[in-house]
Formats: structure tokens, C-alpha cells, sequence
């Protein structure tokens, strides 16, 4: 194993860690009650942004959340703040520092599922006419919770 296989390891191993701690009661949803659909403590998903392997963890749920992600090839977190739109979907922006990067997502869940599109834009708009077609996401919950 190469030097960097091991750290993604380390750091999906660490998100799976800090899911079971809040499912057993560290997050803000309760253990027995079914999900409102606005708490999305704990939530943890692995899947494929455009053609590259991510990690997702929502760590404070709520109409607005705070969560992280990684590429699995690279395995440095990116700092993730969410916000439920109207439509029921989710605006999703990445972080650097504590400046927003330019880069958004937009999601829909279902069950243990969410997928969507990640671009430079807005999120929230339609895109405009010969934009850049966006990249799509596709996830699977691991457990934990579900957006």
C-alpha cells in the first residue's frame, strides 16, 4: 500500500468512527424517533463526483448543516455548510478557510441515497445558455443518518 492509499484509509476510517459515536447519541438526533427530514446529523455517504471517488460526512445537522468531504485519491478534507432550499433540495458550498471557493453542489436525497450536480455557479440558478455542463454526484448512505 502506497503512502497515500493508507491516509484515505486513516481518514475514511475516522468519519466512519465519528458516525457511530453520534448514532449512539454524540448528534443531534435522537435514538427511536423517526427523521424529520431537516436533521442530518451523522449522515455519511460514499459515492462519485463526476468521475472521481468521494466521502461525505454531514457533523451538524439541521435546515442548515456543516459537514466535509474527500476525493478518495487525495484524501484532504474540504469543508462543506448546507442549506435547505424551498424545493426541498440542498445547496451545498465548499470552504476554504473561511471563505466560500466558488464551488457549490446541489443534492437531492432519498432514503439512503443523494445525487445531484456540482459546478462553479450558483447552485440555486439555472444555468445559463453554453455553460459548462456540470458534474454529477451520486452517493450511498453508509449509515448514521441520511440527508
Amino acid at each position: 500500500m502506497t503512502v497515500l492509499t493508507v491516509a484515505a484509509l486513516v481518514f475514511a476510517s475516522s468519519f466512519a468512527i465519528t458516525a457511530e459515536a453520534m448514532q449512539a447519541g454524540g448528534g443531534a438526533r435522537k435514538q427511536g424517533n423517526p427523521s424529520d427530514r431537516t436533521d442530518v446529523s451523522g449522515a455519511l455517504y460514499s459515492g462519485m463526483l463526476g468521475s472521481q471517488a468521494i466521502v461525505l460526512e454531514v457533523v451538524q445537522g439541521g435546515n442548515t448543516f456543516e459537514g466535509r468531504y474527500f476525493y478518495k485519491r487525495i484524501g484532504k478534507a474540504i469543508r462543506l455548510k448546507g442549506t435547505r432550499l424551498p424545493d426541498g433540495e440542498f445547496r451545498v458550498r465548499e470552504y476554504l478557510g473561511a471563505k466560500p471557493s466558488g464551488a457549490e453542489w446541489r443534492l437531492a436525497a432519498s432514503q439512503d441515497e443523494a445525487s445531484g450536480f456540482f459546478c462553479k455557479c450558483d447552485a440555486r440558478a439555472v444555468a445559463a445558455p453554453g455553460a459548462k455542463p456540470p458534474l454529477s454526484i451520486t452517493m450511498a448512505g453508509l449509515g448514521g443518518g441520511s440527508l
